[in-house]
């Protein structure tokens, strides 16, 4: 090497991901790169020479993000106005997910960052949301379909993204596609495990550093594990105003170019931001941990998301003050109550099942001594419930019946009535094998109405 170079080449580093470089301390993007608040733009030969370090990233081409210097935080009154409080969430969480590396390493010492669940009725604006906040984050972007890619694709693209949001469209129409896979992202952990091609017996094992985000219509439905790891806002359309029309349409017709100064933004006050976030989250959990009756966990992933509501007053000067932050922190603290009743009850789909069995057997069994209902089981510790027959009964008393694929995804979760087997059984109401599916009759119904939250 001394030979053929000068003493004063440089090595440039190559990093197979977007975003924020622990090594270094230094952030890395397509077009420009930040190291201690201050911003380098890409030299001539195509990497960031910060001095004493030069790197690039290897996915200059694939995520490109045109991060632009001017920031005028004005826009924060209409997305308010626009998406109200589950807006905001969102918001605070996409704010801590760009210092997720930070947060869950070695200066944090949270050793976690929660996921973000968003769902909501079609029309509620989840996606226009997203879209908005990507945006500020010089993207032209939603999130990757699990639909149209395979699980080897998504594992790999979650290697992409380093203190950037991962969202994941739509997981709850997928085959491929299971939260439980995820749930060792949430503190870092290894994503996946690949060999290296040197003859020898080396393992690649790349790690999450990003945040995840799950947007889909239908609640996340998983381990109880997984969902204490995750914070859910439900949006519908309840706040819908004339002004909310008009402040989305604003919204919506702003380009990257105006945008996009928010990240820079972020990035130039690290220094005054993170600090805050750690002090306020020793607060915001001295309060959560009153609430006994919640889960570690929950506290936990929900006063992490709170304590960012602090650092929206900074980076929206002038726009926000502590009292909205206080509003905040107050209604995630509702969802953190929301997702205990939910980790102890049906899903709602499950619910709405068992709501309208009871239903149509109160119909078919009054004042018939005769009639079995919907129960196939002769056995009175048992129910077996065919089907087809409880779709049949469903339209006959004009009931809205569950897609079977929903039932298949989620029956086998049941609480009020433990699942037992799904086999062929001899009918006390057709005198003939029928195939059920069988639950015991003697678990203690549930109460799922508060369990679906929204705002």
């Amino acid at each position: 090497r001394r030979l053929w170079l000068p003493d004063d080449v440089k090595t440039v580093q190559l990093i197979t991901y977007v975003g924020y470089n622990e090594k270094h301390d230094v952030y890395v993007y397509s077009e420009c790169g930040y190291r201690h608040g201050q911003r380098y733009e890409l030299n001539s030969d195509g990497y960031l020479d910060m001095g004493d370090i030069q790197i690039k990233t290897g996915l200059q081409q694939t995520i490109r993000m045109e991060i632009g210097t001017e920031f005028d935080g004005s826009w924060i009154r209409d997305y308010y106005t626009a998406f109200d409080l589950n807006g905001m969430v969102l918001l605070c969480w996409w704010v801590g997910t760009l210092f997720a590396e930070q947060i869950r390493g070695k200066k944090g010492k949270q050793k976690s960052w929660p996921f973000l669940e968003y769902t909501g009725e079609q029309g509620a604006g989840k996606s226009a949301q997203i879209q908005f906040l990507w945006k500020c984050c010089g993207r032209d972007y939603e999130g990757m379909d699990p639909n149209k890619s395979t699980k080897r694709g998504v594992l790999r693209w979650l290697e992409q993204m380093s203190n950037l949001p991962a969202v994941l469209l739509e997981g709850d129409h997928s085959n491929i596609f299971s939260p439980d896979i995820l749930k060792n992202l949430y503190d870092g952990g290894e994503i996946r495990t690949t060999g290296v091609q040197t003859g020898g017996s080396e393992t690649n094992n790349p790690k999450f550093r990003g945040g995840i985000l799950i947007s889909q219509n239908n609640e996340v439905e998983g381990q109880e594990a997984t969902l204490a790891r995750i914070v859910h806002c439900h949006c519908t359309r309840d706040h819908f105003s004339p002004e909310g029309e008009l402040a989305g349409d604003r919204l919506q017709a702003m380009e990257i170019a105006q945008l996009s100064g928010f990240l820079h933004h972020v990035r130039t006050i690290e220094k005054e931001l993170l600090p805050v976030y750690f002090q306020r989250y020793k607060e915001v959990r001295k309060r959560f941990d009153e609430h006994r009756d919640l889960q570690n966990r929950l506290r936990q992933t929900h006063a992490q998301v709170a304590a960012c509501a602090y650092l929206l007053p900074i980076l929206f000067d002038g726009f926000l003050t502590i009292d909205h932050a206080r509003s905040i922190e107050d209604f995630i603290l509702t969802r953190a109550k929301d997702r205990q009743l939910r980790l102890g009850a049906d899903h709602p789909i499950i619910h709405h099942f068992w709501e309208t069995y009871e239903f149509i057997n109160n119909r078919m069994t009054k004042g018939d001594a005769t009639s079995y209902g919907l129960n196939h089981s002769k056995d009175p510790d048992l129910i077996a419930i065919n089907l087809p027959h409880y779709r049949q009964m469903a339209m006959y008393y004009q009931q809205e019946a569950i897609a079977d694929k929903d039932l298949k995804r989620f029956l086998k979760s049941s609480r009020r009535y433990t699942y037992k087997d799904q086999k062929p059984v001899k009918s006390q109401i057709e005198n003939r094998n029928i195939y059920c599916w069988i639950f015991e009759s003697g678990a203690t119904s549930v109460n799922m109405s508060s369990a679906r939250g929204g705002s």
